[in-house]
């Protein structure tokens, strides 16, 4: 019996104090009481000796008999709190088998603990069953390891030799470093009808604790005074068995007595786990990165790629489509080809002048209020989702089997194909009209061409996105909920606090959170390479510490602004399908409430203040 990890709280403290008893037939024995935690790890050998069972070696090799392991909650008044259940089957070794590799001696495995329907935690434990040729004949089977200390308050004589798991089965331990960055407590609820004024916060893991400073006046900082600190312990290098770490807040309240606010349990420190990288590893992966993508060209297609890169084909020196189809009739008629007179010329220039004058005009930034600005904002956040599903769909057709080479995409081949669309209608004359208007017109081709050739033009194109509408990002939701901002978790997590029984209720489970903590964890092999390339958040030596350099986490004054513009498809409250609404802030403890100015029986309002 190794570990636990993520028991129900069965306390009013939301921990527990968990034991376990572990039944084989009519035999039963117990482990010891570990206090005051959700992950105990009990590390102990616990053997039934001379079990009789029925049956051929064969029978019980095949289906060896059922252990049931029931953990509880060890109460000072009354009898013991049911946790949760679990069936093993153990692993069977025959006298004539020799007890060696591969069959033995068993891993460690993860066995899921249930209390009726729910997951009531996991246990991590591995289970024997030795055949003894002659009773009491202990010669064929392994060794057992030295008796460790037993737990104060408990004597051999009631509960024997107290034995841990064997060398063989217990995970291989390595030293690490836990670096935690405490930030400060947020939102704590009272506790016992009395407000947390004292917090501390412990961070457990295996056993060891590493406790945090104490904020003197939770309502006037809630941030701790020493925010950097560090714990080195052993863990397990298999990740499969690495301890959950547990995050307690405790209230440090007069003579000395300390008041559990709230706990938070993390399962799997996978995600905080640091593994460096060295000079030599970063080499080596760039040589193994080159040599897969030489592995990958073909010699004789010099276009192909590795599948799932996008490769883009300069085009300045290639047409991606030329500025007007080969197949175009296009006749310029320069008349008798005598030149142009002063008086055409000087007309052609005017007609230029007015044109620019009109388009200026239209452009002028005083014509233009922030209405303009806004759904030209929300037409662009439309085509960037209409990109992004396009973007979607080209990487799943390429997955299927497409060419996966894409050419660049200029942003302005649409608008050129219209304008060569509607220059080909202006510009192309059948036969039958040449002898026409080769006198009609005689500078009207070489006009319109010179025109078709300005606005495809790439200076003529630039200015005119110049002019366009200044555009401000819309985002379609939250900005928690964008990949660039990442949450706001940069460098900083927000853990929240639970307190009482976990009953299975949503709505009751959702009340027992009765704060959060901010902060950061890494979890790291110590000590580090030597020769590491990586460096910290804000660019520092790893050597000295992941969170060195942060800003200061002490409190300052800020003034918020909240621009609200309008809100959609709002809930029908009236009983004419309508709704009065109007807009409430809230702030920590300021709240502004506007319900004075509310706009009457409206879905869609426009608030704009």
């Amino acid at each position: 019996m190794y570990q636990a990890r993520s028991l129900i709280g069965s306390d009013a403290s939301g921990l527990s104090d968990p034991f376990a008893r572990v039944v084989i037939g009519e035999y039963c024995k117990v482990t010891q009481v570990i206090d005051e935690t959700l992950s105990p790890t009990w590390d102990e050998l616990l053997i039934f000796d001379e079990i009789l069972i029925y049956g051929t070696k064969e029978d019980i090799k095949s289906d060896p008999p059922s252990i049931i392991i029931e953990i509880f909650d060890q109460d000072k008044v009354g009898k013991s709190e049911f946790i949760g259940r679990t069936v093993a089957k153990p692993h069977v070794k025959l006298s004539e088998e020799p007890y060696a590799k591969p069959n033995f001696p068993p891993s460690l495995e993860w066995y899921e603990l249930t209390r009726g329907p729910d997951h009531a935690g996991e246990l991590l434990a591995t289970f024997e069953l030795l055949e003894l040729q002659v009773p009491s004949d202990t010669s064929g089977l392994p060794s057992l390891p030295e008796p460790k200390l037993l737990v104060e308050g408990t004597s051999e004589a009631d509960t024997g030799p107290m034995l841990p798991v064997p060398r063989g089965i217990r995970p291989t331990l390595a030293k690490y470093r836990i670096e935690v960055l405490f930030w400060g407590l947020r939102d704590l609820k009272r506790v016992h009808l009395m407000t947390v004024d004292k917090p501390r916060v412990d961070i457990e893991c295996a056993g060891h604790i590493l406790y945090s400073s104490v904020i003197q006046n939770a309502k006037k900082n809630p941030n701790f005074s020493t925010p950097v600190k560090f714990l080195e312990l052993e863990l397990p290098e298999q990740e499969l068995y690495r301890p959950p770490l547990t995050i307690r807040a405790v209230d440090c309240r007069s003579f000395g007595r300390y008041t559990l606010v709230g706990t938070h349990m993390i399962n799997s420190i996978h995600k905080y786990m640091y593994v460096p990288m060295t000079k030599r590893e970063r080499e080596a992966e760039e040589r193994k990165r080159s040599l897969l993508q030489l592995q990958n060209l073909d010699p004789n297609n010099p276009n192909q790629g590795a599948p799932g890169n996008y490769y883009v084909v300069d085009s300045d020196n290639k047409e991606l489509s030329p500025l007007l189809p080969k197949n175009t009739p296009i006749t310029l008629d320069y008349g008798t080809g005598q030149p142009a007179s002063k008086k055409e010329l000087k007309t052609e220039a005017n007609k230029k002048r007015k044109q620019s004058l009109s388009e200026d005009t239209d452009n002028d930034e005083s014509s233009r209020d922030w209405w303009t600005k806004y759904f030209a904002s929300i037409e662009a956040m439309i085509e960037e989702s209409k990109e992004a599903r396009k973007e979607i769909a080209q990487m799943q057709s390429q997955q299927n089997g497409t060419v996966p080479i894409y050419l660049e995409e200029n942003p302005s081949t649409a608008t050129n194909t219209a304008a060569l669309q509607e220059s080909k209608r202006e510009l192309s004359w059948t036969g039958s009209d040449k002898s026409v208007e080769k006198k009609k017109h005689t500078m009207k081709g070489t006009s319109q061409a010179a025109k078709l050739v300005a606005r495809l033009s790439p200076k003529s194109m630039r200015r005119k996105k110049d002019q366009q509408t200044a555009l401000m990002k819309i985002y379609p939701s939250e900005l928690e909920a964008q990949n660039e901002y990442n949450g706001f978790k940069e460098w900083l997590q927000t853990f929240e606090l639970y307190r009482g029984k976990k009953t299975g209720d949503d709505l009751e489970d959702e009340s027992r959170v009765v704060g959060s903590f901010k902060g950061a964890i890494k979890v790291y092999k110590w000590p580090l390479p030597k020769d590491i390339e990586d460096h910290t958040i804000m660019g520092f030596d790893p050597q000295y510490g992941f969170f060195q350099g942060l800003p200061n986490n002490d409190p300052i004054h800020v003034l918020v602004r909240v621009y609200i513009v309008k809100a959609n498809d709002l809930h029908p409250m009236d009983l004419n399908g309508k709704a009065d609404p109007y807009v409430v802030l809230q702030l920590g403890s300021k709240r502004i409430s506007d319900k004075d100015n509310y706009i009457s029986k409206q879905l869609n309002p426009v608030f704009g203040k």
